[in-house]
């Protein structure tokens, strides 16, 4: 339905899951599997919306600034 294959990404690639949400363990793991060099993280404390409780600490963990866009991560346009 997206128009590509989770294989097709080639940017880097940040998978996110909260333990507490019952549903979507296995939707978390075959993405980061799928997508080439995909990391998953997930957070023993959190739920479906984890990534708004970690968010802040995840966007330390990457570069300032991303050079195709030259926007820095986390920007919103």
């Amino acid at each position: 339905p997206w128009g590509f294959t989770l294989d097709e990404i080639r940017v880097r690639t940040a998978v996110f899951h909260g333990a507490h949400d019952p549903h979507n363990l296995p939707d978390a793991q075959a993405y980061a599997e799928r997508i080439p060099d995909a990391s998953l993280t997930v957070w023993d404390d959190s739920g479906h919306l984890g990534v708004l409780e970690h968010w802040d600490n995840e966007r330390r963990k990457l570069p300032p600034e991303d050079s195709r866009t030259h926007r820095t991560y986390g920007e919103h346009r």
